[in-house]
């Protein structure tokens, strides 16, 4: 027997595409890169759905959106561990060698 939390899967290009159940809605298709990262997304979802099944927009059942957001690398700003001192010389050598 099936078990409720499955999804279909294909490949299609360079992605692959899935297709998962709703609770209560149609079912929805959903794309995921072939790549490492996209994978371990999509591993990860699949984690999630033999949880808990929720209704679409959850973490067990994303739209492209969310997956197109999870995707994108996430930058956090840290502030500089160099002293004026140190700043100061790397702007000398950057001088010397004309890149600025």
């Amino acid at each position: 027997m099936v078990p409720s939390h499955a999804v279909k899967l294909w490949i299609e290009g360079h992605d692959l595409a899935l297709e998962i159940p709703g609770t209560k809605e149609l079912s929805h298709i959903v794309r995921y890169p072939a790549t490492e990262r996209g994978i371990s997304l999509m591993i990860s979802m699949l984690r999630q759905r033999t949880r808990k099944v929720g209704p679409i927009t959850t973490k067990s059942a994303p739209i492209n959106y969310q997956i197109e957001k999870d995707l994108k690398p996430t930058v956090i700003a840290r502030k500089s561990k160099a002293t004026p001192a140190q700043r100061a010389q790397a702007r000398d050598i950057l001088r010397k060698l004309g890149m600025i």
